[in-house]
């Protein structure tokens, strides 16, 4: 009858240790060893203390193997929410176990402390790569990376919903998170300063770097599930900004007077038109704004081209009089050679005109030197 009693226990102590109840298996395994000591004259005591040690020993190669196994987590690329909940639910038995008094009585829990410690460590361990990752590529592309950096956050804020990891992770986590919203400021910044350069005709003004910097605002909405108020959708104030710009460009290009006479609005006329040179670069993010640019450039096109037909007419006629060796217009030649020195730097802006242009200059400077000879 005890013996019978005896191994229903064991069954059930080992039917603990399979669903991890560790509780469980403590005031069990507290129960069978004084059964052991308080039946030893109606037993084989000996062989019942041999099994009580193979159940310790089973606990601890249970308690080995189950935190060794999650170590090969920490070999793969990302950790998945699966692999975390299974890093997280043992991580939160390994607090039970090394905390346990039922079990304290039978294994030395300093046993548990080391492995729990170990599995920590690795795990802080895997979490500060991926901070070394996101600086990495932090330093190497900066706006460009806003979108590879999200994946590698939502790992790491992922790993922090293990309650001890959260704690010991804390500093590098918010100062991380601290870095990209900062970067995020720095950029709407250097973004509505591009802008406003743009908009004011300024020289030199980098468009291709600007588009970057937009896109990689564009990237970092996902910020917002981490902090309020740092990402800002600039897409939209941008095209209008951008659009607004090519409606007074186009309408003050139709109503400026781009004459032969009028000559001095050549550069009036550049300086509208420059900012617009550098928009191909936003053409991917803005579907109408190729047609808008297309517009503009035309129009100054169309305005300065309509004059070279009547330089081509003057010069036909300068030809003719030079051969009959009759008198020679030199103050419309020398407007015509000022018009010309004036479309001379925005010859990249009249590519119908530009294989002309060196003509039409040589021939009127010759014109006129001849002229002013006679």
């Amino acid at each position: 009858h005890f013996e019978r009693l005896f191994q229903k226990s064991v069954k059930s102590l080992r039917r603990h240790l399979e669903n991890d109840e560790f509780e469980k298996f403590g005031i069990e395994l507290s129960q069978i060893l004084s059964s052991i000591n308080l039946l030893e004259n109606h037993w084989d005591k000996d062989d019942k203390l041999s099994t009580y040690v193979q159940l310790k020993n089973d606990l601890r190669e249970k308690v080995q193997n189950s935190t060794q196994s999650l170590y090969t987590l920490f070999s793969q690329l990302e950790l998945n929410d699966k692999s975390i909940e299974s890093l997280k639910a043992w991580i939160l038995k390994m607090e039970i176990i090394k905390n346990e008094y039922t079990l304290k009585q039978h294994i030395p829990l300093e046993e548990f402390e080391k492995l729990y410690e170990e599995l920590i460590k690795k795990t802080v361990c895997y979490f500060e790569d991926i901070n070394t990752k996101i600086q990495k590529l932090f330093k190497e592309e900066k706006e460009k990376s806003l979108g590879g950096i999200k994946e590698l956050f939502e790992e790491m804020s992922r790993i922090r919903k293990i309650p001890i990891i959260e704690i010991k992770t804390s500093g590098v986590y918010h100062a991380t998170l601290e870095m990209i919203c900062g970067y995020i400021q720095e950029l709407r910044r250097d973004v509505s300063h591009e802008l406003n350069l743009i908009l004011q005709r300024a020289k030199n003004v980098n468009c291709s770097k600007l588009c970057d910097y937009i896109i990689g605002l564009e990237n970092s909405k996902w910020i917002t599930a981490f902090k309020e108020n740092v990402y800002s959708n600039v897409m939209d104030d941008v095209e209008k900004e951008l659009n607004d710009y090519c409606k007074f460009a186009f309408q003050k290009l139709k109503t400026l007077p781009l004459g032969i006479e009028n000559f001095a609005n050549i550069e009036e006329a550049y300086r509208l038109v420059e900012p617009i040179e550098g928009m191909e670069s936003f053409e991917k993010l803005f579907k109408n704004l190729s047609s808008s640019t297309y517009d503009i450039k035309t129009k100054l096109n169309d305005k300065v081209n309509e004059n070279f037909l009547s330089v081509e007419e003057f010069l036909t006629s300068c030809k003719e009089k030079s051969s009959k060796h009759q008198s020679l217009d030199l103050t419309k030649a020398e407007k015509i050679l000022e018009f010309l020195e004036a479309c001379d730097q925005i010859k990249t802006l009249l590519p119908l005109a530009v294989d002309k242009l060196d003509n039409y200059k040589t021939f009127f400077r010759s014109y006129k030197k001849n002229v002013e000879s006679r």
